[in-house]
């Protein structure tokens, strides 16, 4: 049974339990690199492909599927699937905070008829869920993502007008993390109305530029309480980071999942999925991957951000802090040297 380490206690208890009937016990101490062989797939998720395999899974038996989607807006909303058909809505990451509305109501009443459901999130969403639920019901297997702060939906809702206005066009989708084929860097892409598009790598483009510096996420994620190893979900899904280069390099291209295994029922779905796996260790996974050791760090910039968010037109805000050539600020003087200068000046004088 591959676990974690806060997790042990139970899964001896259920070890114990196949151990009384005969069933040989064998503990993994390390996780999972995972890859899926759909190509198709793999472009169009973030990290690998797994979760659609997951989605299969539990969409084979009659199951419902909730995550994050788009809606026509453009706005990242939790939504129900109950069709493979409806399941390219939910892959890829859309790291602004998704609006979960009724989708707990929703998760309760298909458990109270039977239905399996697989709900995918952040930690906290997960987390929330459960609370609501007051209980972990047998047909319900969870699966947060590996986060590292999710942007305000505000300033993602203005720099979508701001696209339109340039574009004079509205935008139709878009791809957070999209990537091309044969190359590793991520790249933030967004397609309009009339055929036009926006395309990036995300670290050049005014949206990444704020997220990849943290400027705009949720106050909470800056302290965020599930940065850790210990997960509430069944299972924890991402992206695997810092790999050796040479394991496996084309498929680094594509993606390769990391899959963490968090509960007996976890585990048992693991052992299920049709998937090209290779263990890795805890300790390689917490080294290349921040979400699950430190929180993202609240830049100096960020109550400026905000305030000028509040106060002045977007289009300010986006030139000043989120630009390319946006201005830079002039380094603070150190402490005292006004005061040396002074000094300097009343010994020349004394002389």
């Amino acid at each position: 049974i591959p676990y974690l380490k806060l997790a042990q206690e139970e899964h001896d208890q259920f070890a114990d339990t196949l151990r009384q009937c005969g069933v040989e016990v064998l503990y993994l101490t390390d996780l999972t690199a995972e890859a899926v062989t759909d190509e198709a797939v793999r472009r169009a998720s973030t990290a690998g492909g797994v979760f659609s395999t997951l989605a299969d899974y539990i969409l084979e038996s009659g199951g419902v599927v909730f995550g994050a989607a788009t809606d026509e807006q453009l706005h990242v909303r939790h939504i129900a699937v109950h069709s493979t058909e409806e399941l390219p809505r939910l892959r890829g990451t859309k790291p602004v905070q998704s609006e979960i509305g009724d989708c707990y109501q929703k998760v309760r009443y298909y458990l109270d008829r039977g239905r399996r459901v697989l709900f995918s999130g952040t930690p906290c969403q997960v987390d929330g869920l459960y609370r609501y639920l007051g209980e972990h019901p047998e047909n319900l297997l969870t699966c947060d993502v590996l986060c590292s702060g999710a942007a305000s939906p505000g300033v993602w809702a203005h720099l979508l007008q701001t696209m339109a206005y340039i574009k004079q066009h509205e935008p139709l989708s878009v791809q957070f993390f999209g990537k091309l084929p044969g190359e590793r860097e991520r790249r933030f892409h967004v397609a309009f109305q009339g055929g036009g598009v926006y395309d990036a790598p995300i670290g050049r483009s005014d949206f990444g530029r704020g997220l990849l510096r943290g400027l705009f996420l949720r106050p909470a994620c800056h302290a965020c309480p599930y940065v850790t190893a210990d997960r509430p979900g069944d299972l924890t899904l991402g992206l695997f980071h810092g790999l050796p280069k040479d394991f496996y390099p084309e498929e680094q291209k594509r993606g390769v999942s990391l899959l963490l295994v968090n509960s007996p029922k976890g585990a048992h779905v693991f052992d299920t999925l049709p998937l090209k796996r290779e263990l890795r260790t805890l300790d390689e996974a917490v080294a290349g991957n921040p979400a699950l050791r430190s929180v993202t760090c609240i830049p100096a910039e960020r109550s400026a951000f905000f305030e000028a968010f509040v106060h002045q037109p977007f289009h300010q805000v986006q030139h000043r802090f989120l630009a390319a050539s946006r201005p830079r600020v002039a380094p603070a003087k150190k402490a005292g040297s006004k005061r040396g200068l002074l000094q300097r000046l009343l010994r020349r004088k004394e002389k």
